[in-house]
C-alpha cells in the first residue's frame, strides 16, 4: 500500500501546472514555465536541485521531488496555477517532481514512497523501503524502452499513481534490476565483493569477473564514506581503480554536506602514470586508472589521499 503522510487538507490542493512540456534548449512557449529537476534556460521558476539553480531559498532540499512537494504546499503555489511544468531529460527524480505539479494531492498522500525513489535515483542510495527500488527500476526500465524522452514521460505519468501503489505487480519493468541486486548481495556473502575502509574512504574490491556492486548496495555498505574507491581486481593481477566522490555530491544538498570536488590535474600531477581522467565515468568520478596495477586496494586508497592533500 502507498504511504499516506499526507498533510492537512492536501486532498484539497489544485494541480499547479497544467500540463507537462518536454524542452530540447530553450524554452520559448508563450506560458509561464517551471523547470523541474533539468535546468531549463526560459523557464520563469527553478524547482531544481542542479548546481546553477535559482530555486528560491525556502523550496531548498536535497531532491527535486522534495523542491517540488515543499512548493506544492506554499502560497506561493497558487500564482502559479496554470503553469507549464518542463523538463530536458527523463529520470526517476525529474519524472516524480513534474507529477507532484501536476497531481499535488496523490504525491502528497505518497510522499516517503516518492522521495525515497528519488533518492534511489539520483544519489543510488539503499532506501529504507525495498518498494522505492522497484519503482526507479521501473521508471527507468520505461525511459530505456521508449523511443526518446518525451515518448518516456508520456508513458510514464500514464502509469502514475497506480505504478507507485501497485509496483510489486510489475516485475516485467524491474525483474531485471532486482535480479542483479539479489546477485550482488550474493557476491557480498560470498566475499567475491569486499567492503573494506581507510579512514572516510570505502574501498570496494572485487574478485576477477565480477560485476560492479550496484550503486544502492554501495551506498548501504559505505555510509558516511566521502570517498569511493572501487576496485577490479585483473585475472592476469594487479587492480583497475575509480575514484569518487559520494553519488549524491554533484547536486546542491540541504541535509546531505556538500563535498566539493577536488582538483583532479593536481591529484593526477603527483599521481603519474597510469593514472587519468579516460575512465572516470559518472558526476561524482574524480580519477581512474587507464589500465591494471599492481597497488594493493590499502595502498591505493593511501596514495590517493596522499595526492589530495598535496603530499
Amino acid at each position: 500500500m502507498a504511504s499516506t503522510d499526507q498533510a492537512p487538507g492536501a486532498a484539497g490542493i489544485a494541480p499547479v501546472a497544467g500540463r507537462f512540456e518536454f524542452v530540447v534548449g530553450r524554452y520559448a512557449g508563450p506560458d509561464r514555465s517551471i523547470s523541474c529537476d533539468g535546468l531549463v534556460l526560459g523557464a520563469a521558476l527553478d524547482l531544481t536541485h542542479w548546481e546553477g539553480n535559482n530555486t528560491p531559498q525556502e523550496f531548498r532540499a536535497d531532491t527535486s521531488t522534495e523542491i517540488a512537494l515543499l512548493f506544492v504546499q506554499s502560497a506561493a503555489a497558487e500564482t502559479w496555477r496554470g503553469a507549464v511544468a518542463v523538463n530536458n531529460h527523463f529520470d526517476t527524480d525529474g519524472i516524480l517532481a513534474v507529477w507532484t505539479l501536476l497531481s499535488p494531492a496523490e504525491a502528497l498522500a505518497r510522499r516517503d514512497r516518492i522521495v525515497a525513489a528519488a533518492e534511489v535515483g539520483d544519489f543510488e542510495e539503499w532506501p529504507s523501503d525495498p518498494h522505492a527500488i522497484r519503482i526507479d527500476a521501473a521508471l527507468r526500465a520505461l525511459g530505456e524502452d521508449s523511443c526518446d524522452d518525451a515518448s518516456a514521460y508520456a508513458r510514464a505519468l500514464a502509469l502514475l499513481p497506480g505504478l507507485i501503489d501497485d509496483v510489486d505487480a510489475r516485475s516485467d519493468l524491474w525483474g531485471e534490476h532486482w535480479t542483479r541486486l539479489e546477485e550482488a548481495e550474493r557476491d557480498l556473502a560470498a566475499g567475491r565483493i569486499r567492503i573494506e575502509r581507510r579512514g572516510t574512504t570505502a574501498i570496494a574490491r572485487h574478485a576477477p569477473g565480477i560485476e560492479e556492486v550496484p550503486g544502492p548496495l554501495l551506498s548501504r555498505e559505505a555510509r558516511e564514506a566521502r570517498r569511493l574507491l572501487l576496485a577490479f581486481e585483473s585475472p592476469g593481477g594487479g587492480f583497475s581503480y575509480r575514484y569518487e566522490r559520494p553519488r549524491y555530491a554533484w547536486a546542491v544538498t540541504v541535509r546531505r554536506p556538500p563535498i566539493a570536488a577536488p582538483d583532479a590535474a593536481a591529484m593526477l600531477a603527483r599521481l603519474g602514470s597510469p593514472w587519468g581522467t579516460r575512465g572516470a565515468i559518472g558526476m561524482t568520478a574524480i580519477v581512474a586508472t587507464n589500465e591494471p596495477v599492481t597497488m594493493d586496494p590499502m595502498d591505493a586508497a593511501e596514495a590517493l589521499e596522499r595526492a589530495e592533500a598535496g603530499l
